[in-house]
């Protein structure tokens, strides 16, 4: 039975017995949880008990009859949706919009730098975070820094290039972000136990800088490597070039893997705790599936505008409908759970229902009926919001409960890392199919030199509205090369997100009894 200690209203501890069950499990232990009003930031004590319980019933008139009071609770809350609200619109809006700007700048086929380069910063200092805000306090790290921004982001970045300009897209976070900043700055406090600024520089020691530096170059030496395998890149020194981009960043990520395992201070990545094939496992899962579900939403635009013939602010507006199924995914998943039906399933079905959206959106044609169109780009959201959080919490329980930040902040690198791979990845399937197609074609069907191809191909990698200055014939070959390099991402996509249906099967055979005697 679980015990907990409350003080009173006069002061006195007092004791209150709890009898709960996170899912209904004939192995679940109960687990002991003492709570102490000296520091609320401090983490419970717990300890594994040998009785089982499956009866839910928990007593809780104490705490209905003393809420607990925050001060400033609805100015706090209105200050981390703003930064949520951000964080989602500024991760997703160049989802529709990096096409534009890769039009202006006549580079499209580097746009999807404009992605990565941002996800590369946000994979890295994502685990990081949680250590400078220990430092720092949660109220500087506030100062200093998902669903309904997300949404708005791959819904209305394209209305916004389209009416103003793609800069207005970045330029209208910025009210926000000063609003965010005021609210955080007058009403957000740090927590307990925030070290004073003369011992800022014995407690940096304690962050993973050196860790996050390798991180960082290792992954953007092997994107370069993905960027550039796809275009022209290929001659004799461009090969030896990305050769030596490939073994660099090899070198760095084993690096990086090195010092996970013997640095002192708190590492990115636990590896000492990440022992066992079912770890490595879930951790595999999260990242194909969140390389499939950034690659899957990258994807979509390119169809619309090239296969559907949309402007940029139509095909925002068609990810309005998807990108809300996500969130609607994520209350489907908690309701479940609620229902206790396990984590396995859950992340199987999510799973599913993403590889099944996958293959939806490889039957989309021009003359596809709208809401048909919609319909089916459902499924895809709605797995990615139950597979997400499932394979979440397929990873955190598998450890104590004093790993569970920790193990947290692991899947959410790996899966962002994932994603970073990709954006990439589909950059590179799009033009390497691209560049082999009308090289084939208009060698076949044209009385082009080879030159000429090349220029051709050359100006159409870099700036798609240059295909409408091409002949009429040449234009027909070139657009259907397109159509078939977008088919060979949207397939790689879905191959992806079928490994980790896989995975999934084979993670159910092997899964363990955890240390909180949870069973999926």
């Amino acid at each position: 039975m679980n015990s907990i200690i409350y003080n009173d209203r006069n002061g006195q501890i007092s004791s209150h017995s709890e009898t709960f069950s996170l899912l209904d499990s004939s192995s679940y232990r109960q687990t002991t949880f003492e709570i102490s009003s000296i520091d609320p930031t401090s983490e419970p004590d717990s300890e594994i008990e040998d009785e089982t319980k499956n009866n839910f019933s928990v007593d809780v008139s104490p705490f209905t009859k003393k809420p607990l009071l925050i001060p400033n609770l609805i100015w706090i809350e209105a200050s981390l949706l703003l930064n949520v609200f951000l964080a989602g619109f500024d991760g997703t809006v160049t989802a529709s919009t990096y096409t534009t700007i890769g039009e202006e700048f006549r580079a499209v086929n580097l746009a999807s730098w404009i992605t990565t380069s941002y996800l590369i910063t946000s994979t890295t200092f994502q685990p990081l975070y949680g250590s400078f805000s220990d430092i720092l306090g949660r109220r500087a790290c506030l100062l200093m820094a998902s669903s309904f921004g997300a949404i708005c982001g791959a819904s209305f970045g394209g209305i916004l290039s389209e009416l103003f300009n793609w800069r207005f897209c970045f330029l209208v976070q910025v009210p926000f972000s000063l609003l965010s900043i005021s609210v955080g700055y007058f009403f957000v406090n740090n927590q307990r136990g925030v070290k004073k600024l003369h011992n800022f520089c014995g407690l940096f020691r304690k962050i993973d800088i050196l860790g996050g530096f390798l991180l960082v170059c290792g992954l953007t030496a092997l994107l370069l490597v993905l960027t550039f395998a796809g275009t022209s890149f290929t001659d004799n020194n461009g090969i030896s070039l990305l050769t030596l981009l490939l073994i660099t960043g090899l070198i760095l990520l084993s690096a990086f893997i090195y010092v996970e395992f013997t640095t002192t201070a708190a590492p990115i990545i636990p590896m000492k705790s990440l022992q066992g094939l079912y770890s490595i496992l879930v951790l595999t899962i999260g990242f194909f599936t969140g390389l499939a579900g950034y690659a899957y939403l990258f994807t979509l635009p390119l169809l619309f505008q090239l296969v559907l013939g949309d402007s940029p602010s139509k095909a925002g507006l068609r990810l309005a409908l998807p990108s809300l199924s996500t969130p609607i995914g994520g209350l489907i998943c908690g309701i479940l759970m609620h229902q206790r039906v396990p984590i396995g399933e859950l992340l199987f079905s999510g799973v599913l229902l993403m590889s099944l959206g996958y293959m939806l959106s490889l039957l989309v044609y021009p003359a596809m009926p709208p809401l048909l169109l919609g319909l089916s780009l459902i499924p895809a959201n709605v797995g990615q919001g139950i597979g997400f959080p499932s394979s979440l919490f397929s990873f955190v329980f598998a450890f104590p409960q004093d790993s569970h930040a920790t193990s947290t902040s692991t899947l959410y690198l790996i899966r962002s890392i994932g994603s970073l791979f990709g954006v990439g990845g589909l950059s590179t399937v799009i033009q390497s199919t691209l560049r082999q197609k009308v090289f084939d074609d208009l060698s076949k069907n044209t009385d082009f030199t080879q030159n000429q191809i090349n220029a051709i191909i050359h100006d159409v990698t870099e700036s798609m509205s240059s295909l409408y200055d091409l002949p009429k014939a040449v234009q027909r070959i070139i657009l259907a090369d397109y159509t078939l390099a977008i088919r060979r991402a949207q397939q790689f996509t879905m191959t992806c997100c079928i490994i980790a249906l896989f995975l999934c099967i084979l993670k159910d055979v092997i899964k363990p009894k955890t240390h909180s005697g949870f069973r999926y």
